[in-house]
């Protein structure tokens, strides 16, 4: 349940941003970006893992690519 719930809902809300979007080479980087990120968070606030200089300048870039991606 703890990982079924959200991989379905996942997957519900993207397909209905895809129904609203027809950018599918833009909602699909979105996604897995946003996915990526919010694990990445997730790790760092519930297990305190730490990040390393390489890490952090990933999640930097990778906040940028969704910007440049939004636009």
């Amino acid at each position: 349940i703890a990982l079924g719930l959200p991989n379905y809902f996942s997957m519900f809300f993207l397909v209905k941003t895809l129904q609203h979007y027809q950018e599918a080479s833009v909602v699909f980087p979105i996604n897995n970006i946003g996915i990526a990120g919010l694990s990445t968070l997730v790790s760092f606030v519930f297990f305190k893992e730490s990040l390393n200089k390489h890490n952090k300048w990933g999640l930097l870039l990778a906040a940028i690519a969704m910007i440049i991606l939004s636009f």
